[in-house]
């Protein structure tokens, strides 16, 4: 793998090969072999990619900085965009003045993948994308593990209007790498499905979403499936008004979905707030902590963990909810354990229909009193018993 990173850097121009910056601007561009400079930027992303080969192991990573402007097929744009290795792209405007747009193409705007177009590495947490709005594509990110592990950072984006996922994961099997980026400040809007991830790979894969909202998808605002364990570790997020449930689960064979959230709200979703809902295999795992919490005015279950009817009682089966001064009120129906098999905690918190264990400690049923909740406004009011 270096020797042949190696090679590929003597290939590129020798003014190229001493840089670690480089420009692009959609407006003033030309995509010629000798630009690149800030003097001389490059018209297109695609184009500038094509010219780096970032070595995927050692810095300093190479950075695109990208102009305001609007990138798209009709400019010359060619998706998805193939990141390698240390690769860093980033808008200068931020993405209330950058756009990826994909006309309507059926495919990502983004590709992050252990092995894409000719590159086969890691992907560090120095491959960045950081500062764009994505938008009306088949999906905004995607990202897969085959063998090399995958740990982008995501910052600073919209994503809106793709027909799927905002952002998909994918791990194939055994000898797939760890798949875990770093989503900061990512608001994910009106897309088929947020966030969707299919785990098939060695367990330890996730993600981490910080600073984020998901809303108004069609279906989940949360997917994770598949049949290896995925971790997804949430604080201060906000997922609502998604079509379906928040955070779903729908995981076989040995697998099942780790979610740890904190400062989170999870409000007014078609669907549940959180289901466990893993499926019969050798073992099922459904575990989930939430701190600080609130999940409210769901149509369907507030926290439900794994539903009954997908269980077969041959199933070895790891059922754990943790719930730490959470406010879980309003929901169709605020808790439903498995009436078998799930093992609830919950401690100083505010269950509004009263369906509480035995234990814990310091728990209530009342009115949170929320400021406006019908415009979407939970933060409590003066005299609110959870204050």
């Amino acid at each position: 793998m270096l020797a042949r990173t190696a090679l590929a850097a003597l290939a590129l121009p020798a003014a190229l090969a001493a840089q670690s910056h480089f420009y692009v601007d959609v407006a003033t561009g030309v995509d010629v072999p000798s630009g690149g400079g800030a003097g001389a930027p490059w018209k297109t992303i695609t184009y500038a990619i094509s010219q780096l080969d970032p070595d995927p192991l050692q810095g300093p990573p190479a950075t695109i900085h990208v102009a305001p402007g609007a990138y798209a097929p009709s400019t010359g744009e060619v998706f998805p965009l193939q990141f390698k290795g240390m690769l860093r792209v980033r808008s200068d405007a931020g993405f209330a003045y950058t756009v990826l747009d994909g006309e309507g193409a059926g495919v990502a705007l983004v590709n992050m993948s252990s092995t894409v177009g000719g590159y086969t590495g890691p992907l560090q947490p120095e491959t960045e994308l950081v500062g764009f709005t994505l938008r009306n594509a088949h999906s905004g990110i995607a990202l897969a593990s085959s063998w090399n592990p995958v740990l982008p950072t995501l910052a600073d984006l919209v994503i809106e209007q793709m027909t799927d996922a905002g952002v998909a994961g994918l791990t194939c099997c055994e000898s797939a790498g760890t798949l875990k980026p770093l989503l900061v400040r990512v608001a994910i809007d009106a897309c088929g499905v947020g966030i969707d991830w299919k785990l098939d790979g060695p367990s330890g894969s996730g993600l981490a979403l910080q600073d984020s909202f998901i809303a108004n998808c069609a279906s989940d605002g949360l997917r994770s499936s598949g049949s290896s364990i995925a971790e997804a570790m949430l604080s201060r997020t906000r997922i609502t008004g998604n079509g379906g449930d928040a955070i779903h689960g729908a995981h076989s064979g040995n697998g099942g979905l780790e979610l740890s959230a904190e400062h989170c709200l999870i409000n007014d979703n078609a669907g549940d707030g959180y289901d466990g809902g893993a499926q019969c295999g050798p073992t099922v795992s459904a575990q989930a902590t939430f701190v600080r919490c609130t999940i409210a005015n769901n149509a369907g279950v507030g926290v439900r963990s794994l539903p009954s009817a997908t269980v077969a009682p041959n199933c070895i089966v790891v059922d754990t909810t943790t719930l730490a001064s959470c406010i879980v009120y309003g929901n169709g129906d605020d808790l439903l354990p498995h009436p078998n098999f799930a093992s609830l905690v919950i401690a100083h918190s505010d269950v509004g229909d009263g369906d509480l264990p035995s234990g814990g400690g310091g728990n209530f049923s009342a009115d949170p009193l929320f400021a406006a909740p019908a415009a979407g406004d939970y933060r409590l009011s003066f005299g609110s018993p959870c204050a």
